[in-house]
């Protein structure tokens, strides 16, 4: 229990410290291991030119993975769960017919679970942190009807910009 309070303040830190949501992708990654003792873990986001998913972070495979592999919605664990809206498991890899099996079965990945994210930016600096709240409120009722976990980009330009801003809108 202590480790896993550890990581999350852990993951609270990176929020408030890094602006860039590439790092922050890569501790929560990297502390999901850790917080459900799994082997690995990875984060796919939304291509809004191409319409795919492609791996942006990753802890468990190799990194020259990042970038390189993209679903389409329905296509593999992560893209059923995209166009499902839910949350998808797969306990046991070896039952199961996929591409990427055989990278899975090289590291040692046995199991699943996908989680669709949904990445929403904040208001512009200098907004009423007051507003911002209720809005990211009202998204999250509506990202929660729809089987989504809401997250908020932090930038510089933004009201997350300042730390006890960010972390009092999570």
């Amino acid at each position: 229990r202590t480790k896993q309070r550890e990581t999350i303040f852990r993951i609270g830190q990176a929020l408030t410290s890094s602006l860039d949501i590439k790092d922050i992708f890569q501790v929560i990654v990297e502390s999901t291991n850790i917080i459900l003792f799994s082997s690995g873990s990875s984060i796919y986001e939304l291509d809004s030119r191409s319409g795919k998913l492609s791996l942006v972070a990753t802890n468990g495979l190799p990194h020259r993975y990042i970038g390189k592999i993209s679903l389409d919605f329905g296509d593999r664990w992560a893209g059923v769960a995209a166009e499902k809206k839910a949350a998808i498991s797969c306990l046991n890899i070896k039952n199961e017919s996929s591409p990427i099996k055989p990278i899975f079965e090289e590291f040692g990945i046995k199991s699943v679970l996908a989680v669709p994210l949904i990445t929403v930016p904040a208001a512009p600096h200098g907004s009423e942190l007051e507003a911002e709240s209720a809005r990211l409120a009202e998204m999250q009722k509506i990202a929660a009807g729809d089987g989504l976990i809401l997250t908020v980009e932090t930038n510089s330009e933004t009201i997350t910009a300042d730390p006890e801003s960010a972390i009092e809108l999570c």
